[in-house]
């Protein structure tokens, strides 16, 4: 990552989405799920090469795709979801309960990590206005880029991202200034930075180096592959949302009466974390629980699973995310998060368990019982603040990019105010 210091950056490197030095650290992992998962290469697994799975059903009869997803005009509503949105909100971050300024605001418990106020990682003497300046995307970019054994364009969540950092501007966001020099950080916007773990070592030193105003990182922020909760350093790291890869409407989210019968579903393939995935598929029964390999069948359709299921699951992948939990909320069912120790997208200011479950990777086979014993009143509160979570919070890449730089400004603002650190 970022930060000064070769072992810090040799310890940073770890799979996920983050953000780094300021290092927003980033909650999602290109977890290799495309929606359909059509991942048939030498790599891919399946029944026959794995004798305890040959037992089960892994094709029930095909259901036919429903004539309509649910009833009834959609009740989406601004100012109602605000409301909706209230129950999911932590308190702010920088207070503790009692309403106080918190006491490890100003002082940093450990020499070798990051913080705002330690002078080998942030110039808290630049943020007197703060700002913002974006590198931009050139040719050269990309042909270090392209030197690295990566390219460019490399994935579709890379792309997502990117496109929106580059359009930023003072229209857009009020903090923005052209003015590297006098910025207080720069966000690395026309890079692809370490997507799916490339970028390591020496090659990634050697990579940001180059970067104009780099001064070994200091003040920058950057994508990075980190997505542990004991990884996120309090008040500097800020977990990030891997983009969906596919996007539903909003009516789908909102419907009245949506016409949900399956208990819980997963459709892809066990190619990563295959402990976490075979085990998931053992929970499949034909009936109301539809979890099924995308090779073994090919005409249960995952968008159909996707509106059809209150609970959908949402199994680790290369990382501890995928891009499923943001698809998940944005078709309007209940996420159901397997992944032990992550850090969930804007943890320091959302409560997921109002919206989703996140079940213990030992516990998969409790994932039944689990999703029974919900009753329908509490699943119909959950998939309502779900869906105001998704459209206020998680709709558009660039609402999450003002996110978090937002929570930056509020950290950064609340340092310069109330801590005395002398002039760097």
């Amino acid at each position: 990552r970022a930060a000064p210091g070769a072992a810090m950056r040799t310890q940073a490197w770890v799979w996920a989405w983050a953000w780094a030095v300021l290092i927003l650290w980033g909650a999602g992992v290109q977890a290799g799920d495309d929606p359909a998962e059509a991942e048939d290469g030498p790599n891919s697994v399946d029944a026959e090469s794995q004798p305890e799975l040959r037992r089960m059903d892994f094709a029930p009869p095909d259901p036919p795709p429903p004539v309509s997803v649910g009833t009834g005009a959609s009740w989406y509503d601004p100012e109602l979801c605000k409301r909706v949105v209230k129950q999911a909100l932590k308190p702010p971050e920088l207070f503790g309960k009692d309403g106080k300024l918190r006491t490890d605001l100003c002082t940093s418990t450990d020499r070798n990590k990051c913080s705002l106020i330690s002078p080998k990682c942030f110039n808290i003497s630049r943020c007197t206005p703060f700002s913002v300046y974006v590198y931009k995307v050139t040719d050269s970019t990309k042909r270090w880029g392209n030197g690295l054994s990566v390219k460019f364009e490399d994935t579709v969540a890379y792309n997502a991202y990117m496109s929106d950092a580059a359009k930023l501007s003072a229209s857009i966001y009020p903090y923005y200034t052209d003015n590297a020099e006098k910025a207080c950080v720069l966000l690395v916007g026309g890079f692809p930075t370490t997507m799916n773990g490339v970028f390591r070592g020496q090659k990634t030193t050697r990579w940001f180096s180059k970067l104009a105003h780099w001064n070994k990182g200091r003040n920058h922020i950057v994508m990075d592959t980190h997505d542990k909760s004991h990884g996120q350093r309090k008040l500097y790291d800020v977990p990030f949302a891997l983009p969906p890869m596919q996007k539903y409407d909003q009516a789908q989210r909102f419907l009245r009466h949506p016409n949900r019968t399956l208990l819980g579903c997963w459709k892809g393939e066990p190619i990563t974390c295959k402990r976490v995935r075979f085990r998931l598929l053992r929970i499949h029964n034909g009936r109301d629980l539809i979890v099924v390999q995308t090779k073994r069948s090919p005409k249960i359709d995952y968008h159909w699973l996707m509106r059809t299921c209150k609970f959908v699951f949402a199994p680790r992948g290369f990382g501890l995310h995928s891009f499923r939990l943001l698809e998940i909320l944005g078709a309007g069912a209940v996420p159901v998060f397997i992944a032990d120790g992550a850090a969930l997208p804007f943890q320091h200011k959302l409560d997921w368990s109002k919206f989703s479950l996140h079940i213990s990777e030992a516990k998969i086979m409790t994932i039944p019982s689990v999703l029974r014993s919900i009753s329908p009143e509490r699943y119909a509160e959950m998939q309502r603040i779900g869906a105001c979570v998704y459209e206020t919070f998680f709709k558009e890449i660039q609402t999450m990019l003002l996110l978090a730089l937002e929570t930056v400004r509020e950290r950064v603002e609340a340092v310069v105010k109330h801590c005395n650190i002398p002039a760097q």
